[in-house]
């Protein structure tokens, strides 16, 4: 069972950089708040044995076993002393709204084996039944099942009285039909509730079921249902306060490949564990009145421009759909908080079908999104799993990482891992780390030796920030054969300070992914971080992570370049100058596509690479790179077309693989700001001579690859 993970983590191995910049230089009802309160319980947790990191091991959860759950602390034993003197529980009492066809219920029934309160009666209409309750729960360590006539595939169930309903003890159906049940004051599960359910199993908040022929299956207006043709349920009106959905503590689990929804106003989980091999399993609501569509009874949609509930993870939570055939988590809210908890999807070992995709796990919310204290969404393939990962796509306003956190989808088979995208408008925050070394962030993992692929990673936030620091990562990362997945980031502002890492590495013959940021104000790299090794085949006991900032405020010899203030900007200069003895010739009034950026520690290695010069209308073009101090104006370095050692992208102190670039690799002895510039220059010029070629247009790409270090007094 997936938990909050932990385990030692290997990427404080990893070299802090940035590789492949791509830089574009182109244009209801009243309820008592007692009966509608949902319960907030905390559990004890017992330690469970580490397992190995991702980047080191082999295995598909990546990040699994840290806490299970464990004593039943004395807050939820008190709690539940409540639930058990109300007045409320155990009490399982029919209304009269169904007339002639009210439900009643036979106690001391032999179902499966044990004893059990069996619901009968009702009204059916065609494939449908229908029951009504003035009062609806269930005991702890009571058994209460809904008989299942011949032809009936949905079970539909109301609580019209002003009371929430307690779910302590089984809930069943004796037969395949689906159920759903209807409280609008709100549903509780306890910690010893469980399911017995063949079909699919929906508990909401909502007023009604809506049908296609106009019929409103109501709890707050209730009437029988018309002696017409009623097919399945289209929908679930709620109200404009609608009650929660909370669930403690327990284990809720239904057959292979069926649906699971939980849907109030508010869902809360506080420690249970949620299970549908194979299936979906559907988390939302909504806040004020509106229709969530069923669509059959498999899955659900949720409304634009209506107030959705918030939805929350705590305490050992954890939501898994893994199977042989891989299951869907979808989640709908206004704001996501997961803290110690766990979304897990996949393909387990067993047999499958080779061409078969897992399940996605998808999140909408229209607020913030908060994981914490080692939460983990994970869309993993184990080591003999046949077929392909599921994707992990993330809508947001703003993303929290923090406390060992993690976004990953992992492959240990021979299928490719999924992809990640990430979608917001705000702020993006990664940042933290455990003090068994548990880094936050987002990862694509080829694990074993014959991996497959692995998965990409996008962040589309054209006008927000990301930010990482103290340690927070984006990686993708291939142990295998396979190539590693490539990141490609959309954004405003990037950050990246105190040990933070945006990275692609290989340990293995298949190739790193390649990098590709678009920042359009600014991006900063500052800080330091101390025992942390940069990369992996390195053993230093301290690294400093230099100060790196790119300056796009305008200075004499700079003019910005690029719509939105794009930390891109083209020299400016007289038909013809002279700098430090190399004559530029002014053909075009920009000869150089510029980068501002200071240097905050002396005696600093400094890496700039572009690889296979740029392409643009006249297709691929020579580039030649110059380094200058602005201060006083001298051409430090120049390069064009240098030949770089072998070796795999974003894992070595060199970049690129197996081709000529642009290549700087030097040692900045003083602080100070200096200016990269980007040419397209023939090869053949070099220092103290005569340049003259057009500078990169508008439109023409190339790949600009940054990495610095702090080498210190005593040097690497």
């Amino acid at each position: 069972m997936p938990v909050p993970h932990t385990g030692s983590n290997s990427f404080n191995q990893m070299h802090p950089f940035i590789t492949g910049v791509t830089l574009s230089n182109s244009g209801g009802n009243s309820k008592t708040e007692t009966n509608r309160s949902g319960l907030s319980m905390e559990s004890d947790r017992i330690p469970q044995p580490q397992k190995a990191n991702p980047l080191t091991e082999s295995r598909t959860r990546d990040t699994i076993s840290l806490m299970q759950l464990g004593l039943v602390g004395l807050l939820e034993v008190s709690s539940l002393c409540l639930l058990l003197a109300s007045p409320t529980l155990a009490q399982l009492t029919p209304d009269s709204t169904l007339g002639d066809e009210n439900s009643q219920v036979t106690p001391n029934q032999t179902i499966r084996g044990a004893v059990a309160d069996l619901i009968e009666g009702g009204a059916i209409r065609d494939s449908n039944l229908f029951h009504s309750f003035l009062e609806f729960n269930v005991g702890n360590g009571q058994r209460v099942y809904f008989d299942n006539p011949d032809g009936i595939t949905n079970i539909l169930t109301r609580v019209t009285g002003s009371n929430l309903s307690q779910i302590l003890g089984t809930l069943g159906v004796n037969g395949s039909a689906n159920l759903f049940l209807l409280n609008p004051n709100g549903i509780n599960f306890g910690s010893n509730a469980s399911l017995d359910v063949a079909g699919s199993f929906f508990a909401s908040t909502a007023d009604s079921a809506v049908f296609d022929n106009g019929f409103n299956f109501s709890a707050t207006d209730p009437n029988a249902p018309p002696l017409l043709t009623i097919n399945i349920p289209t929908g679930l009106q709620y109200g404009s306060n609608p009650a929660p959905v909370n669930v403690i503590g327990a284990t809720l689990g239904i057959e292979t490949g069926q649906t699971m929804g939980l849907l109030g106003g508010q869902v809360n989980l506080n420690g249970p564990t949620l299970q549908v091999p194979g299936g979906r399993v559907e988390l939302g609501g909504l806040s004020s009145s509106g229709t969530v569509t069923l669509n059959g009874a498999t899955s659900v949609s949720f409304p634009d421009g209506v107030e959705r509930g918030d939805i929350s993870l705590s305490n050992g939570s954890v939501v898994d759909v893994t199977n042989v055939n891989g299951g869907t988590i979808a989640i709908n809210s206004a704001n996501f908080d997961m803290s110690q908890s766990t979304l897990q999807a996949g393909l387990t070992d067993g047999a499958g079908i080779p061409d078969a995709v897992a399940g996605n796990i998808t999140i909408n919310t229209n607020g913030n999104t908060n994981l914490s204290d080692r939460s983990l969404i994970a869309n993993d393939l184990e080591t003999n799993a046949i077929g392909n990962g599921g994707n992990i796509q993330l809508t947001t306003s703003t993303l929290t990482i923090t406390g060992g956190s993690r976004v990953q989808t992992v492959t240990n088979s021979n299928g490719a891992s999924g992809d990640i995208e990430i979608n917001a408008n705000g702020a993006i925050d990664i940042s933290g780390f455990t003090e068994d070394g548990l880094f936050s962030g987002i990862l694509t993992h080829s694990a074993g030796d014959t991996s497959g692929f692995g998965g990409n990673i996008t962040i589309n936030n054209a006008q927000g920030s990301l930010n990482l620091a103290n340690r927070g990562f984006i990686g993708t990362v291939t142990n295998s054969s396979s190539n590693g997945g490539a990141i490609a980031l959309d954004l405003n502002t990037l950050v990246l300070e105190t040990g933070a890492q945006i990275i692609t590495l290989t340990s293995n013959l298949g190739n790193a992914g390649d990098i590709t940021i678009n920042a359009t104000e600014s991006v900063t790299i500052s800080g330091e971080s101390r025992d942390f090794v940069p990369n992996p085949f390195l053993d230093l006991e301290t690294f400093d992570l230099n100060a790196l900032e790119f300056i796009t405020e305008p200075n004499p010899n700079v003019a910005e370049s690029g719509p939105g203030g794009i930390p891109y900007v083209s020299i400016e200069r007289t038909p013809e100058q002279i700098i430090n003895g190399t004559t530029v010739l002014g053909a075009a009034e920009n000869q150089f596509d510029y980068f501002s950026f200071s240097i905050t520690n002396g005696n600093s290695r400094a890496i700039f690479d572009i690889d296979n010069g740029f392409t643009g209308g006249d297709g691929n073009v020579d580039t030649k790179i110059f380094l200058f101090n602005q201060g006083t104006g001298e051409l430090l370095e120049v390069n064009d077309d240098s030949l770089t050692a072998d070796g795999a992208g974003g894992s070595l102190p060199v970049f690129g693989s197996f081709t000529t670039d642009s290549l700087i690799d030097t040692t900045i002895t003083s602080p100070g700001v200096y200016l990269l510039g980007v040419g397209a220059f023939p090869s053949s010029a070099t220092n103290n001579e005569l340049i003259q070629r057009a500078s990169p247009q508008v439109g023409d790409t190339y790949t600009l690859q940054v990495s610095l270090e702090n080498l210190g007094t005593e040097g690497v």
